[in-house]
C-alpha cells in the first residue's frame, strides 16, 4: 500500500514565517511537520510514499532524500500549479493507478487520528472514497461536507456563508480512496469536482 503525503501548499497563513520555510517544514517539537507525518505513516507499516510538492521544494527534498533515514522510500512529484488534493494524486496518476487502495494525508498538520483503523474501516465499507471528518465552530472558513443517515458525503460545499457561531463537518486532509484501474480518473474527477 501506498501512501501520497500532500506536501505542495503556500502556508500563506504563516506568512511571514513561510516566506522561507514552508509549512511542511514549519517545527514543532524540534522536527518538521513533515517528519512527524512519515513517522505516522511508517509506524503503521506503510513505506512506499509519494509526495507532492509546489512551494520552495528543494527545501524539502534536500531535508529528507530518498526517505531511507526515516525508513521510508519517498517518490518526490512537482506540480507546476497547484490543484488541492487531487491535483497531488494527478501528479502520481501512472503510479497510483496501479494500487488498489491508497492513503491520502496532509503533510502540514498533526493530528492523532488512528490511520491504521482508518483504513481498514475503509476497505471493510467498500466505499470508494473515505474522508476524515471534524465538527468544527465557524466552518464556513473551510469546505463543509454534509452526511446522509447512512454515513455516506451527500454534499461538500467549499467555503460556504454560514454565520460564525454555527458548525459544520470539515475535512482533516485525511482520505483513503479506492482505486481499480477503471475507476481511477472517475475517483479523482469526483475529488477535484467537490474540491475535497
Amino acid at each position: 500500500m501506498k501512501c501520497v503525503i500532500l506536501g505542495a501548499g503556500l502556508g500563506s497563513r504563516l506568512q511571514p514565517f513561510s516566506q522561507e520555510l514552508p509549512k511542511p517544514m514549519m517545527p514543532v517539537v524540534n522536527k518538521p511537520l513533515l517528519e512527524h507525518t512519515i513517522q505516522t505513516i511508517r509506524n503503521i507499516g506503510i513505506q512506499d510514499i509519494l509526495i507532492n510538492l509546489f512551494y520552495l521544494p528543494e527545501t524539502i527534498k534536500s531535508y529528507f532524500g530518498d526517505g531511507s533515514n526515516y525508513g521510508v522510500h519517498i517518490t518526490w512529484g512537482h506540480e507546476t500549479k497547484l490543484s488541492g488534493p487531487a491535483g497531488a494524486l494527478l501528479t502520481f496518476e501512472e503510479i497510483l493507478c496501479q494500487e488498489q487502495v491508497v492513503l491520502v494525508v496532509s503533510g502540514d498538520a498533526l493530528h492523532d487520528v488512528n490511520l491504521d483503523d482508518f483504513v481498514q474501516t475503509h476497505k471493510k465499507s467498500g466505499a470508494q472514497l473515505s474522508v476524515v471528518m471534524k465538527e468544527v465552530q465557524d466552518a464556513g472558513r473551510f469546505g463543509v461536507g454534509s452526511v446522509g443517515q447512512d454515513n455516506l458525503l451527500t454534499d461538500f460545499v467549499e467555503k460556504p456563508p454560514l454565520p460564525h457561531e454555527d458548525y459544520g463537518l470539515v475535512s482533516c486532509g485525511i482520505y483513503c480512496i479506492t482505486l481499480l484501474y477503471s475507476l481511477c480518473s472517475g475517483v479523482l474527477m469526483y475529488m477535484i469536482s467537490a474540491r475535497i
